[in-house]
C-alpha cells in the first residue's frame, strides 16, 4: 500500500511537471497510463483534472471544461468534487464564460472556512471573475479576507492584485504591485509565469491608453510565452499586440499579429478577446470602412454583456464611441446596471459615456 501510494504521488506530480512544461503528447501519453493504474481515487481524479487542462490549454480542446463539470457531479468525495468543481471553474473564466466560472467557484467556497482558504484554482476563478464582471472592490475584498499562506499565495498576490487595483483606480497600489509583481516573476526563473506576468502588466498599461509602456512588455511576454510552450496564452498576447498597433495606426503591424494569432488556431481560452475585435475595429475603420468597425464592436459587446463579461463589455462600448457609434454605446451602457459597478477605471467610463449622452460632453470629445 504504501508502494502504491509513493507511485500514485509520483504519477502525479510527473503530470503537473509535464503540464507546467507544456510537453501535451508527454502529459496525454504518460497521464492515460497513470490513470489505468492509480490505487487511490483521488489520485486518479487530479489526474483527471490535470488531463483536462492540458487539453484545453496545450490541446485547445473547450470540452475539457464540461468534462470537468461532468466528473464533479460523479464524484462522491466532498474535498475532491470541490477541487474538481473549482478547476472547472478556473477553466471557465479563462474561456470567457464568466458567469458561469463565478458561479461554479462560489459553489465550492460557501463556508467561512473554505471562503478563509479557497482552493487555489476557485480564487482564480472568483479574482478574475469578480473583475470582469465589473466588481474589482469585491475581488480585492476576496483576496484581503483569505489566509494567504494557507492558500499558496504569498508569493503571487502581487501579482494577482495588480490588474485589479488598476480597475479600482487604487494608483500608488498599483505602483507598488508592478515592482512586486516584476521582482517575484524574475525570482521565479518560470517562463509560464513570466509571459502571465509580462502579459498582464503589458494589458494594463494597454487599457490605460499606455500604449508606449505597454508594447515592451508584451513583446517580452510574447518571448515567454513561445519558451513556455503556451499557445493559448500566445495567443492572448498576440491579439494585444495587435490592438497596440492599431491604436496607434499601424494598420500592417496589426493585420500581421491578428494573422498570427489565427495561425495559433482557435484556442478556447477566449477571456480578452475582446482585443481581437477591438483590434479588427480599429484596423478596418482606419482603411475607410467605418460601418463594419461600428457593427463589429456592437455584436462584440453584446456577447461580453451575454456571458457576463461586463469590463470588456465596456471596453468595446468605449471604442464604439470613439469611432463614430455614439448613439448605439449609449444605448447599450444605459441597459448595465451601473449600480453594481465597481471602481473608479469603470466607473469612469459609464460616466463618459452617460455623459455624453445627456449631451453633458461634447461628442466630438468622445
Amino acid at each position: 500500500a504504501h508502494d502504491a501510494a509513493m507511485n500514485d504521488r509520483s504519477a502525479l506530480r510527473l503530470s503537473r511537471l509535464l503540464l507546467a512544461v507544456g510537453d501535451w503528447p508527454a502529459l496525454r501519453r504518460h497521464a492515460t497510463a497513470w490513470l489505468e493504474t492509480a490505487a487511490d481515487a483521488s489520485t486518479r481524479n487530479a489526474l483527471e483534472v490535470v488531463l483536462a487542462s492540458g487539453r484545453f490549454w496545450l490541446a485547445g480542446d473547450g470540452g475539457a471544461v464540461d468534462d470537468l463539470i461532468g466528473l464533479a457531479e460523479r464524484i462522491d468525495h466532498g474535498v475532491d468534487a470541490r477541487s474538481t468543481t473549482a478547476a472547472a471553474a478556473a477553466m471557465a473564466v479563462s474561456a470567457g464564460d464568466v458567469r458561469l466560472g463565478v458561479e461554479l467557484a462560489e459553489s465550492t467556497v460557501g463556508s467561512d472556512a473554505a471562503r478563509s482558504s479557497p482552493d487555489s484554482q476557485a480564487l482564480m476563478a472568483l479574482r478574475i471573475g469578480y473583475a470582469y464582471q465589473g466588481r474589482p472592490e469585491t475581488a480585492l475584498a476576496l483576496l484581503d479576507s483569505i489566509d494567504i499562506d494557507r492558500a499558496g499565495a504569498s508569493r503571487r498576490l502581487a501579482e494577482w492584485k495588480l490588474p485589479v487595483l488598476a480597475m479600482a483606480g487604487r494608483v500608488e497600489e498599483t505602483r507598488r504591485a508592478f515592482v512586486e509583481a516584476i521582482a517575484g516573476a524574475t525570482s521565479s526563473s518560470s517562463p509560464d509565469r513570466m509571459s502571465l506576468v509580462s502579459y498582464t502588466l503589458g494589458s494594463t498599461h494597454l487599457d490605460f491608453g499606455r500604449v508606449d509602456d505597454a508594447i515592451p512588455l508584451l513583446d517580452e511576454a510574447a518571448r515567454w510565452a513561445r519558451l513556455a510552450g503556451q499557445p493559448g496564452v500566445r495567443r492572448w498576447v498576440a491579439l494585444a499586440r495587435a490592438y497596440g498597433s492599431a491604436l496607434i495606426g499601424d494598420v500592417p503591424r496589426a493585420e500581421s499579429y491578428l494573422a498570427e494569432a489565427e495561425l495559433l488556431g482557435d484556442h478556447p481560452a477566449r477571456l480578452n478577446e475582446s482585443y481581437r475585435w477591438r483590434a479588427r475595429a480599429w484596423t478596418v475603420h482606419q482603411r475607410g470602412d467605418f460601418e463594419t468597425a461600428r457593427a463589429l464592436l456592437l455584436e462584440a459587446a453584446a456577447g461580453f454583456g451575454g456571458a457576463g463579461n461586463v469590463l470588456e463589455q465596456l471596453e468595446c462600448l468605449v471604442d464604439l464611441a470613439r469611432l463614430g457609434g455614439i448613439p448605439d454605446a449609449v444605448r447599450e451602457v444605459r441597459r448595465l446596471d451601473d449600480a453594481a459597478i465597481e471602481g473608479q477605471f469603470l466607473t469612469a467610463q459609464v460616466a463618459f459615456l452617460q455623459a455624453i449622452g445627456s449631451g453633458s460632453v461634447p461628442q466630438q470629445l468622445a
